[in-house]
């Protein structure tokens, strides 16, 4: 079966579903396999399954990945099969795709979803591709689904019982959020022809956190540099001194393909204190920083090699001496959004402009014990746009 994916959305005909009860039988895993050796995603983790409804046939599935080396210049060849016990998996999808248009580079991550029709006959289990997309970061566009062009064609196999969904990355490595092996089989009704049916009803899981081990999440802090590295300085009477706002770009969630502005409050300045906030040049804001806080909005997507972006530069004058004072980045008051009562960072996806909560970085000033700059928690995106793409 030749063409485009989308020229593949149709069903297989007179197939009706029902959710009867569970019923014993050899165990299956339908895996989700890369076919050949120069079709490559590693480190598949937080799969979400949504499998077969009464009344549908469709399965999907939508996990993260890592790009490797041969997607760049193959596209993203995998294939959708049944494995029974120790035995080779057997297809039922193959999908090929072209090159990608922005596909990030070698070990970048990405978020991948196929929807596929499962159908029965008698013992024999079929797929038909509805369609496939990835998710990753294109510049001025922020975190952005992408149709990944090539053709797809079903394939069959037989089942001796019931299975289960598991994503194999290329080394044939399962993912670690299977569903169970016993999740599905082909049910026949009397008078009826055969279905596949999810046994019992699917559950829905929690939202998956989506950080990869070791990296960081984005975050806006006060620093004594404009680069941020340096969290801790002194802060004397008599002359008038610098820190500076930045926001750092995460490796974890939304703000990794740069953004587009921000959402903060700075506080912690003893109120006999001078202060003269100046806003990034290439930034327009609405507030007071100070006092309810600010919202900003850059011109253009904000994506440095260093990742780091400096929103604000702030002249302090201290009126006397004062240790031990933490200056913090806090939530505007009120938020713009009562959904996001937090310090944010706007993503690059407009006009949608996804809301992403963080982590302020306080900075120490005049401490009489040294202090060492905190490390950012892997803390969950909190792109809602994000949770309502997963479960709508």
């Amino acid at each position: 079966m030749q063409g485009s994916l989308s020229a593949l959305r149709r069903r297989p005909q007179g197939v009706a579903f029902s959710l009867p009860p569970a019923r014993a039988g050899l165990s299956a895993v339908l895996c989700l396999t890369f076919s050949g050796t120069a079709l490559a995603l590693d480190q598949v983790q937080n799969e979400v399954w949504t499998l077969p409804q009464a009344g549908s046939s469709q399965v999907s599935v939508l996990f993260d990945a890592q790009v490797s080396e041969l997607d760049l210049s193959s596209g993203i060849h995998f294939s959708i099969a049944v494995h029974e016990g120790g035995g080779e998996p057997r297809a039922v999808l193959r999908i090929a795709t072209n090159a990608v248009t922005n596909l990030p580079g070698v070990g970048k991550p990405l978020t991948l979803r196929v929807d596929f029709d499962l159908a029965c006959n008698g013992t024999t289990v079929s797929g038909t591709p509805l369609g496939a997309t990835a998710r990753f970061c294109v510049f001025d566009r922020g975190n952005a689904w992408n149709p990944l062009p090539g053709a797809g064609h079903g394939d069959s196999t037989t089942v001796a019982g019931s299975f289960g969904l598991v994503v194999l990355d290329e080394a044939g490595n399962a993912g670690p959020n299977p569903t169970s092996s016993t999740a599905l089989h082909c049910a026949t009704a009397a008078g009826q022809a055969p279905v596949v049916t999810a046994t019992p009803p699917p559950a829905r899981r929690q939202a998956p956190l989506r950080i990869l081990d070791g990296e960081n999440p984005g975050t806006i802090g006060i620093f004594f540099d404009p680069e941020g590295t340096q969290c801790a300085g002194v802060i004397a009477p008599g002359g008038i001194d610098t820190v500076y706002v930045v926001a750092k770009l995460g490796e974890s969630d939304d703000s990794r393909c740069g953004i587009a502005g921000a959402e903060f409050r700075f506080a912690g300045i003893p109120a006999s204190w001078h202060t003269s906030p100046v806003l990034n040049h290439e930034m327009l804001g609405i507030g007071d920083p100070f006092v309810e806080g600010v919202t900003m909005v850059a011109a253009n997507c904000k994506q440095p090699a260093s990742g780091a972006i400096l929103l604000f530069t702030v002249l302090v004058q201290a009126d006397g001496p004062a240790a031990n004072l933490t200056f913090t980045i806090e939530k505007r008051e009120p938020p713009t959004n009562s959904l996001f009562p937090c310090p944010l960072l706007l993503a690059c996806d407009n006009p949608v402009f996804t809301k992403i909560c963080v982590e302020g970085q306080p900075c120490f000033v005049n401490f009489t014990t040294p202090r060492k700059c905190p490390t950012p928690l892997a803390v969950q995106n909190t792109s809602w746009s994000m949770i309502k793409e997963l479960y709508r």
